[in-house]
């Protein structure tokens, strides 16, 4: 669906799956092999797609956080 680099080496991407009958939010990072292709790695999130919107408030919490340490 939507990626942006984590660092120079790494990746993440941000999907959407069907897993056993559940629909799923697969945030993953991705990390190229040695043939150059671009391979999940074991570290990511998975939440159900019913939890977006606990996703959400909780980046909003940490941007009003951020916001007042004049981080952002």
């Amino acid at each position: 669906m939507t990626e942006f680099a984590k660092n120079s080496c790494e990746k993440v991407r941000v999907l959407l799956k069907n897993w056993q009958g559940k629909e799923l939010l697969d945030l993953r990072v991705f990390a190229q092999n040695k043939d150059g292709t671009w391979v999940p790695t074991a570290k990511g999130l998975c939440l159900q797609t019913c939890q977006l919107n606990d996703l959400k408030a909780a980046v909003k919490v940490l941007e009003s956080a951020l916001a007042q340490e004049d981080v952002v």
